[in-house]
């Protein structure tokens, strides 16, 4: 019992790490490369949370069978806990990359049988893995730069190994990818930038820019609002690289409601203008941020604390949030639509079941996904055919259609023929400083 896994039978961890260290002294010794297999089940937590604890025993256990029966005697299976199990490959080979083959056909093997169906009390219970892949071996090994590559305790091996399986998981899972010390470096750079961003909002640190939203005469009508992060050296980094950071760890939801409280405060202040007060402003609403059991009475708290009208502020949001539960998703959007704030169906066209939400979900707005409007560039009859009846659609549902992404006369000329009712992109200007953007509205001609 204290070295083996109760529930598998598999080693445990004690008796893993045991394991490893006599391998790390045996290869050296003998000048010999081996590996271990950081294998994880993905979205295991998935089957936890639909069939119970007894379906996740039993995937585990079925994960301990096929791993005795999959690898050889001198390998060493074992679970680490939870999902987490990790394969021990002797050092036998006298050369790192034939070790690596070695390691990666025995991946490959793992990939092919721990995944398949596991039939449950009638469920078939189905998953991926993550599969990394460390390398340990002869320290004297002179075609191999040490510092680069040799682990010198279980530890390092096990966290090595780890890594990898990570940037699988960040890859989108289901894959197999080996140790690279370039990981660890960027791990630990991630770890900085995600505890600099928490540090962002007290610090000053996030700005609103201001995209133009125009309609057919080009008259700037709202705008865009998009999160960018400035920091203290006046340095600029860049969405892709903090958003998804953002999205993973949760951060989402601080920097979701200080967009939507500045946004908020934004439209307050542009009230004492009549050229800026009769501006929209849209914000991007994030999956996470949308399923907060309170996300539409944060809204209109927002609405109601900034005393700003709410058919002034404009949400945002990709058909990705109604996957989940329709019914949810239906009542918050009901919340906002009655209270009087702008719903907009984003990136429209990209999924699977816009058709059907269009027709339950209270939306005022479609964004034509800017892919679509990029093809306009130089159009077939299909790509004119497609976007001709998207903004059909809106007309009949009494909708709005906004075309994100246009740069081109050509792109403009083409929706504005089929009859498009506002327009965004670089042609009218890129993402802007709020000082620049009030610069532009105000130097419009004024109306009539």
């Amino acid at each position: 019992m204290a070295y083996y896994d109760t529930l598998t039978g598999l080693a445990n961890r004690r008796l893993l790490l045991d394991r490893i260290d006599q391998a790390l002294r045996l290869a050296r010794r003998h000048r010999r490369w081996g590996a271990v297999l950081f294998i994880d089940l993905d979205l295991f937590k998935g089957i936890n949370d639909t069939y119970g604890h007894d379906a996740g025993d039993a995937v585990l256990r079925a994960m301990g069978e096929r791993l005795r029966a999959t690898l050889r005697e001198q390998d060493t299976p074992g679970r680490l806990g939870g999902d987490e199990f990790l394969v021990l490959l002797p050092a036998e080979h006298a050369q790192r990359d034939a070790a690596a083959v070695a390691a990666r056909r025995v991946a490959d093997k793992l990939m092919a049988v721990l995944p398949q169906p596991i039939d449950w009390q009638g469920h078939t219970l189905a998953l991926t893995l993550s599969i990394g892949i460390a390398l340990y071996g002869d320290a004297e090994d002179p075609e191999v730069d040490q510092d680069d590559t040799q682990v010198d305790s279980a530890q390092a091996l096990l966290k090595a190994a780890d890594l990898a399986m990570y940037s699988v998981k960040q890859a989108g899972r289901n894959g197999v990818a080996f140790f690279d010390p370039a990981m660890e470096a960027a791990v630990q750079q991630r770890h900085q930038m995600q505890r600099d961003l928490a540090a962002a909002i007290d610090a000053g640190e996030l700005r609103l820019y201001l995209q133009p939203q125009v309609d057919p005469q080009g008259r700037i009508v709202g705008a865009e609002a998009l999160l960018r992060w400035q920091r203290a050296d006046g340095t600029l980094v860049p969405p892709g690289a903090f958003i998804p950071l953002a999205e993973e760890t949760g951060l989402i939801l601080l920097l979701g409601r200080w967009v939507l409280h500045e946004a908020a405060r934004l439209l307050q202040q542009w009230q004492a203008d009549p050229r800026l007060a009769r501006l929209r402003v849209a914000i991007n609403v994030s999956p996470r941020q949308f399923r907060e059991p309170d996300f539409a009475q944060q809204v209109l708290a927002a609405v109601r604390n900034h005393a700003v009208s709410p058919d002034r502020l404009e949400l945002e949001i990709t058909e990705s949030v109604f996957l989940d539960n329709i019914d949810t998703a239906r009542g918050a959007l009901r919340t906002l639509d009655d209270a009087g704030v702008a719903l907009a169906l984003d990136d429209f066209g990209t999924g699977y079941s816009s058709l059907a939400y269009l027709a339950e979900l209270p939306f005022d707005v479609i964004k034509i996904d800017q892919r679509f409007v990029a093809r306009l560039q130089n159009p077939t009859r299909q790509d004119e055919a497609i976007v001709a009846t998207i903004l059909a659609l809106g007309r009949r549902l009494r909708m709005q259609v906004l075309a994100e992404g246009v740069e081109t006369a050509a792109q403009e000329a083409s929706l504005l023929t089929h009859g498009c009712h506002l327009l965004q992109g670089y042609r009218y200007g890129r993402p802007m400083p709020r000082e620049q953007f009030e610069a532009l509205v105000l130097s419009q001609p004024d109306e009539g």
